[in-house]
């Protein structure tokens, strides 16, 4: 079943993003401005604001508030700080003097090649169909039950028990998706499909500042930018993630759209030691607790592995100090929320370091109880050239000045440690135990390829001079170029797929539900009702290699109530032990004598082509 797409979806979540997003940043930004420019600022609005928004988030977790008192909190933010902004634009007479445009120089440069990767990336996104299982149903699941409630409670999976979900609590990112709900009235799958087009949108604006945060050479800031569409469009095997289909995902919301401010904010402190940049980190790390953990675990993996190298370096100890300082205010200003996350993933962690996913990952055993992940399943010929030139840039590069330096080490430390973990087999058996073998593997995303692809090709061009040529012709030339290839790939990325809205055909079957229903029926098709409605049932699907639950006794009892083997006794026993409301039959698994049990027993309510529902008596 397919819905027709309305442009009303995508003006209703943008104006979502403005009110709990944008405004907020902006403000923030204000208030910790570390005299950035304001082009950096309005780049990093978005990322600020879910900073911002992930502490109210907070606080509401901890004191047990209700949604719309966070929605007040926001209004009152919002209101206060467009007050501050008007009075202190009206201080600098912002207002007085018109903003002078030369479309000769680098900024309008910038402005229009960002302009053409912000259409290509929206319209591949825009095109990209989304998957309702998987990830996906187990988020929405969560968002469901967080809406339903009335105080803000831990995200929960829609089993009987009600068990949390452990790696979300304190979880920022589904109260935001759950207002977004709650302002627009669209339908929770429709936003969860439609709000990565729009969150889009500001992925090259923030990766901007970090690209600018690297270099102040605008050149080579240009080729990290084409390099960053063409790798993130093109590249998903090497990059162990796929960008313009899934960055609502929260694994990918805080890669794409928080680390990059995590990076740049440590860059401008290393380099210029401003304290608010310090903040700003700060910030930025323990926000990482509130979408996703592994966000603290990159950022130490790529400022420590960038340190180590430092040690490397001409000059080396005049950065060693900062880099001490930030590591340690870091970490230490991270362990209360590590705490507060760590108790409850700890059967979490257990069970992602089950030996079952050794044969998952399919393993590499060197002898017994050393062992790694297999290099040829993650793009080795595209990791081994990275690898190659990073490794030049970094030999190449370090006895320049401090500021190439610091570029250099990052990006080098962001392909060489990661490496060094994922493909030993003397760290992986240890860390596997310490934050789980799905952590380590995720280790891959690190690597920052777009940028030292762009910058082993702008060395390569510039030592052959082909960057000479600075005449009109020449400019507007390589501009086109860029234009033609980037919508060239937006164009082959988008054939053959639909800008509609496609729903599994259970969603019928789960209107006829009232919300709260305690729901019994197979595994797939639980999870596919649970993730439409507020219900209870007896199994999901999780997305992996075993049940981060335990619900085996429980899949058993289920095959066995649908098999031709039960009888009317067990199916009456099933439903009055957990007051089972609602019994949906899938017609493509199960048939015949079940079938024949349910008609007799209960009322059937609805039924389509591929399943029917049973409403129980009272």
């Amino acid at each position: 079943m397919e819905l027709t797409f309305s442009i009303g979806w995508l003006f209703s979540i943008l104006g979502n993003v403005i009110w709990y997003l944008l405004i907020p940043g902006a403000i923030l930004v204000t208030l910790v401005n570390s005299e950035r420019k304001i082009y950096k600022n309005i780049c990093v609005c978005f990322p600020c604001g879910f900073i911002l928004f992930s502490f109210v988030s907070f606080l509401g977790y901890l004191t047990n508030a209700s949604l719309e008192s966070i929605k007040t909190v926001i209004l009152l933010i919002n209101v206060v700080g467009v007050i501050f902004f008007l009075y202190r634009a009206r201080q600098k007479k912002i207002f007085s003097y018109p903003p002078k445009i030369n479309i000769y120089s680098d900024s309008f440069k910038d402005l229009i090649l960002l302009n053409v990767i912000i259409i290509g990336l929206f319209v591949i996104s825009l095109y990209s169909e989304w998957y309702p299982r998987g990830d996906a149903s187990i988020h929405l699941q969560g968002i469901q039950n967080l809406i339903s409630e009335k105080n803000l409670v831990f995200p929960f999976y829609s089993l009987f028990d009600y068990p949390i979900i452990p790696d979300h609590t304190y979880d920022a990112y589904y109260v935001l998706l759950a207002m977004f709900n709650m302002d627009s009235g669209i339908s929770l799958d429709i936003i969860w499909h439609y709000s990565t087009p729009i969150f889009i949108l500001f992925v090259p604006l923030v990766s901007y500042d970090l690209f600018r945060s690297l270099s102040d050479d605008r050149k080579l800031v240009r080729f990290f930018i084409i390099s960053f569409f063409i790798c993130s469009t093109t590249m998903p095997g090497l990059l162990n993630a796929t960008l313009t289909d899934a960055l609502v995902y929260p694994n990918r919301f805080y890669f794409y759209l928080i680390l990059p401010l995590m990076l740049s904010v440590s860059i401008d402190y290393l380099k210029k030691g401003h304290i608010k940049s310090l903040v700003l980190s700060i910030l930025c790390i323990n926000t990482f607790f509130f979408v996703h953990q592994s966000g603290f675990l990159f950022t130490l993996l790529l400022l420590g592995g960038a340190f180590i190298l430092n040690l490397f370096c001409k000059d080396w100890r005049e950065s060693f100090k900062k880099y001490l300082i930030l590591l340690i205010f870091l970490i230490v200003s991270s362990l209360p929320l590590l705490y507060l996350k760590l108790s409850p993933n700890l059967s979490f962690i257990q069970k992602a370091s089950d030996d079952i996913w050794k044969s998952h990952y399919r393993f590499v055993e060197f002898s017994e109880g050393f062992y790694a992940f297999p290099i040829g399943r993650y793009g080795k010929w595209g990791m081994l050239l990275a690898l190659c030139i990073a490794i030049y840039l970094f030999i190449r590069k370090r006895k320049d000045n401090n500021s190439v330096i610091l570029t250099t080490s990052l990006l080098t430390a962001s392909i060489i440690f990661p490496l060094l973990i994922v493909f030993n087999p003397i760290i992986v058996p240890f860390l596997g135990k310490l934050i789980s073998y799905p952590a380590i593997v995720r280790m891959l995303r690190v690597p920052m390829y777009s940028c030292i692809f762009a910058y082993g090709f702008y060395i390569l061009i510039k030592d052959i001079k082909i960057l000479a040529n600075n005449s009109a012709l020449s400019k507007s030339i390589k501009l086109f170029s860029v234009i033609a290839v980037v919508y060239m790939i937006a164009i082959t990325q988008i054939a053959d797929r639909d800008i509609g809205h496609k729903v599994p055909i259970i969603s019928e079957i789960v209107k006829q539900i009232p919300s709260g229903s305690t729901v019994y029926s197979d595994q797939m098709t639980c999870s596919d009702m649970a993730q439409f409605k507020k219900i209870n049932v007896p199994i999901i699907k999780f997305n992996g290699t075993i049940d981060l639950v335990p619900i085996n006794e429980k899949k058993i009892e289920v095959l066995h109530f649908f098999s031709n083997d039960s009888d009317e006794n067990f199916v009456r026993e099933v439903i009055e032990k957990y007051h089972v409301d609602y019994v949906v039959l899938n017609k493509s698994k199960f048939s015949g004598r079940i079938k024949l049990i349910l008609n007799k027993l209960f009322i059937k309510v609805y039924e389509n082509k591929n399943y029917s529902l049973y409403q129980t008596p009272d």
